[in-house]
């Protein structure tokens, strides 16, 4: 049975692999490729970004704040079920793509609580990275 472009294990060719739809399709050459790193990049620092800003919102005492974070959990949550997606190609190019842009998202924000923690700031977007999964307001 012909599976078309999807392969039920890991491969390395990035060559005609779909990308969460029909239309979106790596065809192995360098702008596709880069286009693709671009996209899965923004998606990580949009990942972590509203991960960290979900538990932030939640943190402060004002009750209107359990609606702006239902709203970046909900994009978090949209965003990291692409991530997995595209992680399911089976691309080990995407996949450790996904890892290492999710790594240094998650490192920016890192570093960025430590430098407001310096500057006398709250630090106000310290989370750890599976807690806004498992926490609620």
């Amino acid at each position: 049975m012909a599976m078309g472009w999807w392969k039920p294990y890991f491969f390395l060719d990035p060559s005609g692999v779909q990308v969460l739809v029909p239309t979106l399709v790596i065809d192995g050459s360098i702008k596709s490729v880069i286009l693709s790193a671009v996209g899965i990049a923004f998606l990580a620092l949009i990942d972590r970004y509203t991960a960290h800003a979900s538990r932030n919102a939640c943190s402060t005492s004002d009750g209107s704040q359990v609606y702006v974070s239902t709203v970046y959990y909900t994009i978090q949550r949209f965003t990291s079920g692409l991530l997995m997606l595209i992680m399911m190609s089976f691309n080990v190019i995407l996949f450790l793509e996904v890892i290492i842009f999710s790594g240094v998202a998650e490192l920016g924000m890192e570093i960025r609580n430590r430098r407001e923690e310096r500057e006398g700031g709250e630090g106000n977007l310290r989370i750890i990275p599976s807690e806004i999964e498992m926490d609620g307001c």
